[in-house]
């Protein structure tokens, strides 16, 4: 009687999506000045939305999912970069004030 193992071969460790050497201060330095040099387009960009909430709120979580999902060093750079500039965003333009005042009161104007 012959026998038929499967051999499967051993699953390959992944990196962790978190890791504590991607948090470089020269790199994310870099990211939130070149995401602040960006906030002019952005703001523009989102004024031609109708600066809705929204928006921000797509763009915010878009970019939430790229920064788990990206591994490679010049794309997590760039990544990080749009994370700056739509964090940077929702303080300073009107659709992040109407963010927060959503978020504040419960009343979508």
């Amino acid at each position: 009687m012959e026998h038929h193992y499967h051999y499967y071969p051993a699953q390959q460790d992944r990196p962790p999506r978190f890791s504590v050497s991607r948090l470089s201060p020269v790199r994310n330095g870099a990211a939130l000045v070149a995401g602040l040099l960006l906030l002019p387009v952005t703001g523009k960009a989102l004024h031609i939305c109708g600066d809705e909430p929204g928006v921000l709120m797509a763009a915010l979580a878009v970019a939430g999912i790229l920064e788990l999902r990206t591994h490679s060093r010049v794309r997590s750079w760039l990544v990080r970069v749009l994370t700056c500039n739509l964090l940077v965003s929702t303080v300073v333009t009107p659709a992040g004030l109407y963010l927060y005042g959503y978020l504040l009161t419960g009343v979508w104007s």
